[in-house]
């Protein structure tokens, strides 16, 4: 209980060196902000993440199932074997093809998805997704489509207007062959959030599409399960059990590249911070030591007094530790702050400086989300104490190794 008692004392008594006080601020200091920047940081990283994974499975099916056989009846046996299996909570059949979007004098590359009106929110929440138009229409007209919203203001468009579609399919004509090309109507205009599929994903009833496209049509099963993160499992599963040849493909197979690439940016900027944590704590190393000549006196009294050579260093953990946890302390409060209020910091910095820190025709989302983890909060706070402890080890040493009559001489 001493050791804690001279080990507090010792902080204290720092204040009356400048120097040394200065040191031990600094190196708090440095903890501290190392410790609030990295939860931030790992809080907008998971909440980035999170953000867009939920933006695009709002589009996109957990798993699209394509039978290699491309006719109803291989769709009807695929629909049918899912029923097997318990994880899949939904289920409609879609086709897609690439083309050639016109209007007026604006030419723009597309992906043309038919889709079932009535099966398709069991899989996604495109059609809740309409800002403008009725997407009930695609029940009543048959040429008709959806867009998003970037494609509308790329291409000068709004719901009423028509929309030619060209085909990479040729059709013979009185002047030879050229591409086949189908007007539709725009009944509707959606906004997913996500702008990749908002500037070029078009969307049209599925009997439309497949008889426009033909051939160049692609149709499948597009599949809902109870955890997205499962969906590698239940695609090998779908493939090893299935009585004909399918190509399954899940929404982690189109965006691993992604999601690889945000994890090791989520990797090398942890691995920064705790660089930037290290040198906050191995400065404390310096403070410790000055602190040990300076009470080189004070220390062979209290040998003298009969303390012990592990006494001692208690006294010199409780100073080093005590300044990282009081670091990690104020860290931990900063950063939980900081990534709870993390938008309107951005708000404020983008009003300030006057520029868009996230443009949306760069990034995939417009604005900065947060994901507060409890684990990465614990691992952040216990690794950065670890360091101030390992920190002290060195000082803990020469001052257990410090002899009683060397000690003296300085009083």
């Amino acid at each position: 209980m001493f050791e804690l008692i001279i080990g507090l004392r010792f902080i204290r008594a720092s204040k009356r060196n400048k120097f040394l006080s200065f040191i031990s601020v600094l190196s708090t200091f440095g903890i501290g902000l190392g410790v609030s920047t990295l939860i931030i940081v790992l809080s907008v990283m998971n909440g980035f993440q999170k953000e867009v994974r939920d933006k695009m499975l709002s589009v996109l099916s957990h798993i699209e199932i394509y039978p290699l056989k491309n006719d109803e009846k291989s769709l009807e046996r695929v629909v049918l074997d899912l029923k097997s299996f318990p994880q899949i909570i939904g289920e409609s059949v879609f086709s897609e093809a690439k083309a050639i979007a016109l209007a007026g004098e604006k030419m723009e590359g597309v992906i043309v998805r038919g889709i079932e009106y009535n099966t398709e929110p069991r899989v996604s929440d495109i059609l809740k997704q309409i800002v403008s138009g009725n997407s009930n229409e695609l029940t009543k007209k048959k040429y008709a489509v959806l867009v998003g919203s970037d494609f509308a203001k790329q291409m000068g468009v709004s719901v009423g207007d028509m929309l030619k579609l060209m085909s990479t399919e040729m059709t013979q004509s009185i002047i030879g062959v050229i591409p086949r090309m189908k007007s539709f109507e725009i009944v509707g205009i959606f906004n997913s959030g996500h702008f990749h599929y908002d500037s070029s994903l078009v969307i049209g009833g599925y009997e439309a599409v497949n008889s426009f496209f033909k051939l160049s049509s692609m149709s499948g099963v597009r599949v809902k399960i109870k955890d997205v993160l499962d969906a590698p499992l239940v695609s090998l599963a779908l493939e090893n059990e299935s009585k004909q040849p399918l190509f399954i493909k899940n929404w982690t197979d189109e965006n691993k590249n992604w999601f690889a690439a945000v994890q090791i940016e989520k990797k090398m900027m942890t691995l920064i911070l705790f660089l930037i944590i290290a040198v906050a704590a191995f400065n404390l190393v310096s403070m410790l030591v000055m602190t040990v000549n300076e009470k080189k006196a004070t220390i062979a009294i209290l040998r003298t007094m009969g303390a012990s050579k592990t006494s001692i260093v208690s006294i010199f953990l409780v100073v080093g530790v005590g300044l990282g946890i009081l670091g990690v302390s104020v860290g931990l409060i900063l950063g939980v702050l900081g990534a709870q209020n993390i938008g309107m910091i951005i708000e404020t910095f983008e009003v300030f400086f006057g520029f868009d820190v996230l443009p949306k025709g760069i990034y995939l989302i417009d604005s900065v989300p947060s994901s507060l983890q409890l684990y990465d909060v614990v691992v952040v706070s216990v690794t950065a104490v670890l360091m101030t402890l390992i920190s002290a080890v060195y000082p803990c040493y020469r001052a257990m190794r410090l002899e009683t009559t060397e000690a003296l001489r300085y009083e």
